[in-house]
């Protein structure tokens, strides 16, 4: 006799006798007690348990699980976004769209119907984006360009897409195939690029195992490859040690590892066995093998050149990349302990990358078998505690330093370059400014901020960008080519900053300057008084007696801009600001008269400004 499920009543679960028929639901282990008018006896009853999944955006698929009712959904995703900054993806939490939305409540009710709970209000739903960003705005196009290259395509445009890929991971793509010799300097496939091709997985893994036959690493290289491309094989608190060799060593049958993912295994021998089975050529007898120790490192380095890190030798466990990026252990790892490691795969999010796997490898085959991206040449650096320049010859691998000897001379150039180094430290106001030069200087900031509110008066002035962030990281193309000879701090009020900054600017754009935003402007008095245009408004500064019989606000951009006016007192202390002269001759000179009147009883205060003589004398004077 079996039971049959009937629902739940306000009293607990009711369920009735049948003569055949299995249980609906099974799970729970439940004693129920027979109605009277049955054989009182107890009875097994079973139904499931209830389950929570975790779902990731595989839930926004086809995909269909029995016995979701309810889905809650928290309205964010963890997306992977390629960063061409620093060759990496890095995985972001952002807002889903309502795309996505709408996916994920269609889960609930698949099969029947169901409930979605949104985390979220109506109004930040209106405000989410209607669609997901195209993977291709987002992804590593190493492999998109090399198919592309293959095709007799260089340049991206030169196709029909949904969405163009953005020019920065383009050229960054391009730039990593080109170091890793699958495309030439006009961006076209080589042999080796055509070979990476075939083996059908990501360049930087085909490169590595290509190369690898060199060695005779084919067996390693191909395992890597096949590691890189699975999922880990360790599990539980395995997964925290950092040191991509030991995983190696299980693969190769060189360890064993009772908790490792078996299945995981099998599929990486197996895909290294095709691989394998794909690479051809002969070992270079004059290239020594690595160690057995450095050889995963090794085939790291050619796979990821832009990732051979050196050991900043702090507490933190941070390392500095190749590529310039800084990276760090986020807790104690052997891998911390070395010189130099390979980072097989980081975190990017953060000051510095967190990283999750890589390989030792040591200084001498740092230089053994990557010779070719190691260069020799002198540097100079300001050394600001000292005053002076300081020379070195280094030997670097991209943004490495992997040695540094003092260098006895400096040339010229370098001197040069190392000043720009002191002025870039202490900022723009370690160079002599003199007041025409930082006349023009504001000047041209103001006409450039201008541009928008007054386009018919500056659209065709080539007025460039010289906010103090632009000039400091334009130094190379304005300032170095006037250091020739200097070498001290002190030499550098020898320049004539004025000069220096006109011959950037063309004649028409200089003529225009002068037109739009004078230096001084001709009061009643006779006096030239300097516009201060290191304020918005520019401010002109004046002895208000030096303003009577004037009737107007004085004007730049061809009389279409007041200028704010300080109206001084004869000790040169503001009585007034305005940008209405007339409103306060009419207004609000009265007042203040009576003031100066009794201060200052050797000038001139008339009752009516706007017919008086203007002058900067005293009554006897005049």
């Amino acid at each position: 006799m079996t039971i049959q499920y009937l629902g739940k009543a306000n009293d607990g679960w009711e369920y009735e006798l049948c003569e055949e028929g299995t249980p609906e639901d099974e799970g729970y282990q439940y004693e129920y007690d027979i109605p009277d008018d049955v054989l009182r006896r107890e009875v097994e009853l079973t139904f499931p348990r209830r389950k929570i999944t975790l779902a990731t955006n595989v839930a926004e698929t086809s995909l269909t699980i029995e016995g979701i009712r309810l889905v809650v959904d928290s309205g964010l995703m963890r997306e992977s976004r390629f960063d061409p900054n620093t060759g990496m993806n890095r995985l972001i939490t952002t807002q889903i769209s309502q795309a996505s939305a709408t996916q994920r409540a269609g889960r609930a009710g698949r099969l029947s119907a169901g409930h979605c709970l949104r985390m979220w209000s109506e109004s930040t739903q209106r405000g989410m984006p209607k669609k997901n960003t195209a993977e291709i705005l987002l992804s590593d196009l190493a492999p998109v360009m090399l198919e592309l290259a293959q095709w007799g395509v260089s340049d991206v445009r030169e196709l029909r897409w949904l969405d163009l890929p953005p020019p920065g991971p383009t050229a960054q793509a391009q730039e990593l195939l080109n170091e890793l010799g699958a495309l030439d300097q006009e961006l076209r496939i080589t042999e080796h690029g055509a070979r990476m091709l075939n083996l059908g997985t990501h360049p930087r893994l085909a490169h590595m195992m290509l190369k690898s036959v060199e060695f005779g690493l084919q067996e390693s290289a191909t395992l890597l490859a096949a590691l890189l491309s699975e999922r880990d094989i360790f599990r539980g608190e395995q997964r925290w040690d950092r040191d991509i060799h030991k995983r190696m060593e299980v693969l190769a049958g060189n360890a064993k590892n009772s908790r490792a993912d078996h299945g995981a295994i099998q599929r990486i021998r197996q895909q290294a066995k095709t691989w394998r089975a794909q690479l051809s050529g002969n070992r270079d007898s004059s290239v020594e093998a690595p160690d057995h120790f450095d050889s995963t490192g090794v085939l790291l380095g050619l796979a990821y050149p832009d990732r051979i890190a050196k050991s900043r030798r702090d507490r933190e466990r941070r390392f500095l990349l190749s590529n310039g990026r800084g990276a760090h252990f986020s807790h104690d790892d052997e891998l911390a302990l070395q010189d130099y490691i390979v980072v097989a795969d980081l975190d990017g999010q953060g000051r510095d990358a967190r990283i999750q796997l890589g390989a030792r490898i040591t200084r001498d085959a740092v230089y053994r078998y990557f010779e070719d991206l190691i260069e020799t040449a002198e540097s100079v650096r300001w050394d600001s505690d000292a005053g002076r320049a300081v020379a070195s010859i280094q030997t670097t691998l991209g943004k490495l330093v992997l040695e540094e000897k003092p260098a006895q001379d400096i040339s010229p150039e370098l001197l040069s370059r190392a000043l720009l180094d002191a002025i870039r430290q202490a900022g723009l106001r370690i160079l002599p400014w003199p007041r025409e030069a930082e006349s023009l200087l504001e000047r041209v900031k103001f006409l450039h901020q201008q541009r928008e509110a007054f386009p018919d008066l500056l659209e065709t002035l080539a007025l460039p960008d010289w906010s103090e962030s632009a000039l400091l990281s334009s130094l190379d193309k304005w300032l170095l080519p006037h250091l020739g000879g200097l070498s001290k701090l002190d030499q550098l009020k020898q320049l004539d900053l004025k000069t220096i900054l006109l011959s950037h600017l063309e004649w028409s754009t200089q003529q225009g300057v002068e037109a739009l935003a004078p230096s001084h402007i001709q009061v009643p008095s006779g006096s030239r008084i300097a516009i201060q245009y290191t304020e918005t408004p520019p401010v002109l500064p004046v002895r208000l007696q030096e303003m009577f019989g004037l009737g107007e606000t004085p004007t730049i951009l061809s009389g279409r801009y007041p200028l704010m006016i300080h109206l001084l007192s004869p000790a040169q202390r503001p009585v007034q600001v305005t940008r209405d002269l007339a409103s306060f001759w009419e207004n609000t000179y009265q007042e203040v008269k009576k003031e100066l009147r009794i201060k200052y009883q050797k000038h001139f205060w008339p009752d009516d400004p706007t017919t008086a003589q203007a002058t900067n004398k005293t009554k006897k004077r005049m």
